[in-house]
């Protein structure tokens, strides 16, 4: 296989249609692969944004005679690791990302991934490779357990368990399999929301990231409890940015839509979903904290899954959160992802591995006994 990396904005743009055709080599059309959301994230969050200069982008790219055969979307950013500056190889993934994985054939061969993953873990001048929010199934991530220690330090934790709704069946069926309290307090708030005049929810969909409606998803959110932590989307610029890029691709193909709750017709709470693939992604979700008292949040979750258990087009629902309490309450199921992270066998990052593996967890055990016997002494 030829490898290059494209690390321009420009060269990125061009691949736009090849990488359409890879991704169309899988059962499954998957956004979060899709060159509309790496696109969306870069232009957020990645280099075009930045003015201090420490990231730049790394997208391998694979190709054969038979055509393109991956991408790995990816990118390098100057950073520290416990104060001791680094040059990280970072995939392009957050917290606005249900997970990451390297876009792959559905037909690459063992002997292609191999490639592949040897050529990303031999980026010159990389002192760290970060794989965050990785697929449990990915096959780069298996290969990386497998194959990565003739190479360096491999190191990989789990980083989040999402629930999924399988929204295949009957509605009535799926509540009936979730427990008596959640059923019991889903039609109390639902009817204390729909006895205060003017309450509707309603699902619309969103034409473009201009659409009037996604300004008063921003206001609902500038009212959530989210801006105690700055992560509201009038506060959080670069999220507001990624969405209203992601919509402006998804929503003249009809793939947007927020499941909206008004009372009197003032917008109160909100779900935003992204859907592709037979799946529907809430990406953002919130709700004003003047109405917390009629549960708004919790009737458009409610009413969400109910219209979405009734739309023949979505198999899933991917909560795109961690294992919150409360989601659970609507399902058994949940997707893992791991970050891994690679430590080459060069000095400096060889001494990163033995620190933070090494080092620090017998010290973080040690101080949580010391605490514990003080909380006894006490």
């Amino acid at each position: 296989m030829r490898h290059r990396i494209v690390a321009r904005d420009d060269e990125f743009a061009d691949l736009e249609s090849a990488w359409r055709s890879l991704l169309a080599t899988q059962p499954r059309s998957l956004l979060p692969l899709s060159w509309e959301w790496f696109s969306a994230w870069w232009h957020a969050f990645g280099g075009s944004t930045r003015t201090d200069h420490t990231l730049q982008l790394c997208i391998h790219v694979f190709e054969s005679n038979a055509g393109l055969r991956a991408i790995v979307p990816m990118y390098i950013e100057h950073r520290r690791l416990r104060g001791i500056p680094v040059r990280a190889l970072v995939t392009m993934a957050n917290g606005h990302s249900p997970w990451w994985d390297a876009v792959l054939h559905a037909e690459s061969s063992p002997a292609e991934l191999d490639e592949i993953g040897r050529a990303i873990l031999s980026t010159p001048h990389i002192d760290l490779s970060l794989l965050l929010r990785t697929a449990a199934d990915s096959r780069l991530l298996e290969w990386l357990r497998g194959e990565g220690g003739q190479f360096g330090r491999v190191g990989i934790n789990e980083t989040i368990r999402t629930p999924m709704v399988d929204a295949v069946g009957g509605w009535e069926d799926h509540l009936r399999s979730r427990s008596r309290k959640y059923r019991r307090n889903s039609l109390r708030k639902i009817r204390k929301f729909e006895a205060e005049p003017g309450a509707s929810v309603e699902r619309i969909p969103l034409a473009s990231g201009t659409d009037p409606v996604f300004d008063e998803i921003v206001a609902i959110s500038r009212n959530s409890w989210k801006v105690q932590v700055r992560n509201d989307l009038g506060s959080n610029q670069a999220g507001q940015k990624f969405l209203r890029r992601l919509l402006d691709r998804l929503g003249p193909r009809g793939e947007a839509e927020v499941w909206l709750a008004r009372i009197d017709g003032h917008a109160v709470a909100y779900e935003l979903h992204l859907r592709g693939g037979g799946v529907t992604y809430p990406i953002r979700a919130d709700y004003d904290e003047s109405w917390r008292q009629l549960s708004p949040g919790s009737v458009v979750e409610y009413r969400a899954l109910e219209g979405i258990f009734a739309d023949p087009a979505i198999e899933i629902y991917d909560s795109c959160a961690d294992n919150y309490w409360y989601l659970n309450n609507l399902t058994d199921e949940a997707r893992i992802a791991y970050d891994a992270e690679f430590y080459p066998r060069r000095l400096k990052a060889q001494a990163l591995y033995l620190l933070e593996y090494c080092v620090l967890p017998p010290v973080r055990k040690l101080r949580s006994r010391l605490r514990a016997g003080d909380r006894s002494r006490a």
